[in-house]
């Protein structure tokens, strides 16, 4: 859990979702755009805090340079580091432990994550809200909520539109999985694309010489 005390700990962490697009202009003027990507990686700029305490982290340290930018790396965007307020989940159906209440998935296509009802949710309460984080329970990828829904009157099934297309794992069911929310749901693997150097100071002390730029793996 070495990479996930950097992000605990962070000066700032910046988030780059966005597609990987080509541009590119005719001849005659027009603009032409094209995705190239559609798993769309989070992309990730972490500055880690100034200065460490050599005898109480060499060991997360030595754990993060042994990595390199080879080994791969998960963590999350925990509630337990302070973070909860970039992930806070703004629907009204908290099962507890951030598990969606009243509704598993059905199918999951293209970037529609379709519910099926499973209890008695409360019509016109929000199910998800914009910018929320979800993630089918033991699914590798977490997904953005790109716009609002609710419970509909009479209740039945529902759909959630995400910011990606869903990203298929072998072996992997999604029929009939619940729904993780919130620090549970951004949970992230990836590898380093580029390491900072490890500068020793005096007294004990050490910091990095740099940010960590970090990049989803996506299988």
């Amino acid at each position: 859990m070495s990479l996930q005390t950097i992000i605990d700990s962070a000066v700032n962490i910046e988030i780059n979702r966005s597609k990987l697009i080509a541009q590119s202009v005719s001849r005659s003027g027009r603009l032409l755009t094209a995705s190239r990507n559609w798993a769309n990686p989070f992309r990730f700029t972490v500055t880690p805090k100034p200065i460490w305490t050599w005898s109480e982290y060499r060991d997360e340290i030595q754990t993060v340079m042994d990595n390199d930018r080879y080994a791969e790396d998960s963590f999350y965007i925990s509630n337990t580091s302070g973070l909860l307020w970039m992930t806070e989940y703004r629907g009204q159906l908290d099962a507890g432990s951030d598990t969606l209440a009243n509704y598993t998935v059905s199918t999951f296509s293209g970037t529609t994550l379709t519910l099926t009802t499973a209890g008695s949710p409360t019509v016109g309460n929000y199910i998800v809200r914009k910018g929320d984080w979800i993630r089918p329970t033991d699914h590798r990828y977490a997904y953005m909520v790109s716009a609002d829904v609710v419970v509909p009157s009479p209740v039945s099934p529902v759909s959630i539109t995400v910011h990606r297309g869903y990203i298929d794992q072998g072996g992997y069911t999604v029929a009939g999985k619940t729904i993780k929310l919130a620090d549970t749901a951004a949970r992230f693997y990836v590898q380093v694309t580029s390491l900072p150097k490890v500068r020793f100071l005096y007294n004990g002390l050490v910091e990095f010489t740099g940010d960590f730029e970090l990049i989803e793996v996506i299988l």
